[in-house]
This record gives C-alpha cells, sequence and structure tokens, in this order.
C-alpha cells in the first residue's frame, strides 16, 4: 500500500496503522485515565468526604496523561501529513483526526528534497525533509520505504517545475 498521495500540489503521507492489538490497549490504557478520575470525583461526593488538594493534583496529572495518550492513540490509528505547495510558500500540518498541529510555514525559495535515514539501516526507511534556501526546514515524521520516497520527490520535482 502506497503510504502518499500526491494530487494538484497536495501530498498527503499517512501513518501505517499500529497492530489491532496495541491500538486496543493504548485506546483502554486512555479511558481509564479518563475514567479513574471521575470515578475518584463520584465515589468522593458519595461517601461525602472533602475534597482534598492532592486529589486536584492526581486528577490534573491524570487528564494530561489522558490527553497524551489519546493523541498517540489517534496518531496510530488515523495520523497523516498534510503538504500544500503553493507558489511563494509550502504548508505543513500534522493531522490526528481530532486534532491538528499548529501550522508550519516556510517560503518557497530553492527548495531541496533529502531523505533523511531512520531506524535500522535493514528496514531501508526514511522521512522527507524539505529545505529552503534560507534553511527553514519541514521534516516528516512518518516512516516511508526509501524506494518509495526517491519516487516521490522526482514526481513533486516533475511537478514543480
Amino acid at each position: 500500500m502506497k503510504q502518499y498521495i500526491f494530487e494538484n500540489k497536495k501530498l498527503i503521507l499517512k501513518t501505517n496503522k499500529a497492530p489491532f492489538i496495541i491500538r486496543i490497549c493504548l485506546y483502554l490504557i486512555t479511558l481509564l485515565c479518563f475514567l479513574i478520575p471521575l470515578l475518584v470525583i463520584v465515589s468522593t461526593f458519595l461517601d461525602n468526604n472533602e475534597f482534598k488538594f492532592t486529589i486536584f493534583i492526581v486528577l490534573g496529572i491524570s487528564g494530561l496523561i489522558g490527553f497524551y495518550l489519546l493523541r498517540v492513540s489517534l496518531w496510530n490509528t488515523f495520523g497523516k501529513e498534510l503538504i500544500q505547495f503553493h507558489k511563494n510558500e509550502i504548508t505543513y500540518i500534522a493531522d490526528y483526526h481530532w486534532f491538528k498541529d499548529k501550522l508550519k510555514s516556510i517560503n518557497n525559495n530553492n527548495i531541496k528534497f533529502a531523505i533523511l535515514d531512520i531506524g535500522y539501516e535493514e528496514d531501508n526507511l526514511g522521512t522527507l525533509s524539505i529545505q529552503n534556501d534560507n534553511f527553514d526546514e519541514i521534516i516528516s515524521v512518518i516512516k516511508i520505504p526509501k524506494y518509495e520516497l526517491e519516487k516521490l520527490i522526482v514526481l513533486i520535482q516533475n511537478e514543480q517545475n
């Protein structure tokens, strides 16, 4: 399966879904991080106990961990990167399905494409790097086989000309 789609100067890089059992475990742990604080609040109310400051700290930490794990879970299921080639700039955004990262843009002056090695050498995987003459850079985090990245770079360069 091809991990990228390049149409109308828009590049979409897709993550490989994590194995099903891993995704189930991630979603269950995420659910627990959100449910346990709710159960603590309900049990505190039912037992007519007072709220202590430490409960709020634990609730806050659990919520932050749950939010982070939700993003990781969604990335491993629906994650994709959107790179748009405009006339004067290139924009990049990571899409988690329910969340999106902040938009990053660089000038479209003398752009150079590179393949960054990632992982073990025998895996033959890399990530896409796009750099302009001001040394501003967009680096993909999605691992793609190097031979696919080479084809993709040729395709993008042909479209740019």
